[in-house]
């Protein structure tokens, strides 16, 4: 070996070594500090990168659930089979945020039920939970739906739900960047975080797979958030095909508004303001794309837009907060049930 051969091996050598060994320390660095960030500071946020699903835990006392985790006084088997049952889905809305079991919409729209039809035996079972979107509720349906034999499924759409399909999607098909959502889901979540702030929609939806507005059905025309709105289509056309074919069940799809499409009086402090503009130029776009779609829909869509827009009571909801007070889940039940009357939702007793 020549001299000069020698001498570049010491120069080269240590400086590979040293970089092996930078490297492997930045690892190390890199995987206590994904271990520390899962189990203190993002353990909230990350729980749902850990399970997209999230659903809530069976026999809670707090969130008054069942054995199935779903928000019902009854188990699936206490349900008569003559009675007339209808599942009800959704999220936080429909839940009831802020309120008890007996204060949430499905209850609300039983009892209004009962009262028009005093010879059947109804119950409303409700299947929400905070944040679920139209694909985890078909993902709920096809564990336990049918245990609950429903003659109707109803999903009350929010208008999160749009970009809340595509990042639950995300999450449980793992593709692209998601692949590492296992083994680095703090790294994901803060990439997902600063790239919100520092880089264009374009770009960031190129990487993530979605806007990064999640409200971008309502702060885009409908020819601009068009190609976005599809996925969430396509999932609730997926929910009517297995409530047809699986369930032998009727579904509708129930579209429901926030305060800033019908008022810009409610929830002047929520903490979502700033993410929209109160009564703005395109915050109705969603619901003229569910206009279109009904047209050629295999299930009917009906608007709960009207019943808020013409209410008298206010507010309709809290404060600080965009859900739905007492007062105003009762503006969502009573428009129910004048609907589910007159439409004929409910059908004869059954023998």
């Amino acid at each position: 070996m020549t001299s000069g051969s020698s001498s570049f091996l010491k120069k080269r050598v240590p400086r590979k070594t040293g970089c092996l060994v930078m490297l492997v320390l930045f690892a190390g660095i890199w995987a206590v500090f994904e271990i520390q960030a899962q189990r203190t500071v993002l353990a909230k946020p990350l729980a749902v990168y850990r399970d997209p699903d999230h659903r809530l835990p069976p026999n809670d006392p707090g969130a008054e659930t069942n054995s199935d985790g779903l928000r019902c006084a009854l188990e699936a088997e206490a349900i008569p089979e003559a009675a007339t049952t209808v599942l009800f889905a959704g999220d936080s809305f429909i839940f009831g945020i802020e309120m008890n079991r007996e204060g949430a919409l499905p209850r609300l729209f039983e009892r209004g039920l009962r009262r028009e039809y005093p010879a059947q035996e109804i119950h409303v079972v409700n299947a929400a939970w905070p944040s679920a979107s139209p694909l985890l509720a078909l993902r709920l349906l096809r564990d336990v739906g049918v245990r609950y034999r429903p003659d109707l499924v109803l999903y009350g759409f929010d208008m999160s739900d749009f970009r809340d399909d595509l990042m639950y999607r995300n999450l449980i098909e793992k593709k692209g960047i998601y692949r590492i959502v296992d083994v680095m889901p703090a790294s994901l979540w803060l990439a997902g975080r600063g790239a919100k702030a520092v880089i264009p929609d374009g770009l960031y939806q190129t990487i993530f797979r979605m806007p990064k507005d999640r409200f971008f059905a309502v702060n885009r025309s409908l020819g601009e958030a068009q190609q976005d709105l599809m996925p969430a289509w396509r999932t609730l056309e997926e929910i009517g095909r297995f409530c047809r074919e699986e369930l032998n069940a009727d579904f509708r799809l129930i579209v429901l508004p926030r305060n800033f499409q019908y008022s810009d009086r409610e929830s002047p402090l929520n903490w979502e303001r700033g993410e929209y503009e109160n009564l703005g130029p395109f915050v109705l776009e969603p619901f003229r794309f569910f206009d279109e779609k009904a047209a050629s829909s295999p299930f009917p869509i009906h608007s709960l837009l009207p019943a808020f827009r013409d209410t008298d009571i206010f507010p309709t909801c809290y404060t600080g907060d965009p859900h739905w007070t007492p007062a105003g889940t009762q503006v969502a039940a009573d428009a129910l049930v004048e609907m589910a009357v007159r439409g004929g939702w409910i059908g004869e007793v059954k023998e």
